[in-house]
């Protein structure tokens, strides 16, 4: 039997911004431009959310990753920048566990929360029983990423051109970056800019 990620998560396509609610100048939320909502697969469109987010500490940085992936735990209500911060450390802090090898901290961590990020059924279609990860939040997606790539033993590396976080290892289609390697790179459209703008810029 095999676990199947489930999440079809939905955002903004005008976009999101930052602003105060309430008329308290201390308390700042991400909140969407319009009510219109869109659905994508956040995690077939990039395989290291987590790792992405854990690299951001701004307010500006946090709408950017939301006009790209949409807010962490509903896809309409407003999330504070605080609510953002918090999450970040968090899985800042699961990274640098993981790079550690601190796999104690970081499963008492995952399991004393793991209520909040996902839950797994048993679905039986065509007589065939597999297990399926019900996923609510985008939150939840990228937690469940991360512990899958843990679990399958992949590495993560930063594309050279646009730093944008990636997995790498068996089964996702990417091999890892050699010892003589120095750069790294999504995709061979990304390595091919790279070298285009560094004979042009020598």
């Amino acid at each position: 039997m095999t676990v199947e990620p489930c999440l079809t998560w939905k955002k903004c396509p005008d976009g999101y911004e930052i602003t105060s609610l309430r008329n308290n100048d201390q308390e700042y939320f991400i909140v969407p431009k319009s009510n219109r909502l869109e659905s994508f697969y956040p995690l077939k469109s990039h395989s290291a959310l987590l790792k992405q987010l854990a690299g951001i500490s701004t307010k500006r940085g946090f709408n950017q990753f939301a006009n790209f992936n949409g807010l962490l735990s509903h896809p309409a209500k407003p999330e504070s920048i605080r609510a953002w911060f918090q999450t970040a450390n968090a899985m800042r802090d699961a990274s640098l566990k993981a790079e550690k090898y601190d796999f104690d901290q970081l499963t008492e961590y995952f399991n004393s929360n793991k209520s909040e990020f996902l839950n797994i059924e048993l679905e039986c279609e065509n007589h065939i029983p597999k297990f399926v990860t019900k996923i609510g939040s985008l939150k939840g997606g990228m937690w469940w990423q991360f512990t899958q790539s843990l679990t399958n033993k992949h590495s993560f590396e930063r594309c050279s051109l646009c730093f944008t976080w990636f997995t790498v290892g068996q089964g996702t289609g990417r091999r890892r970056r050699t010892l003589n390697t120095k750069h790294s790179f999504c995709s061979p459209k990304h390595q091919g800019r790279y070298k285009y703008l560094q004979r042009h810029n020598e």
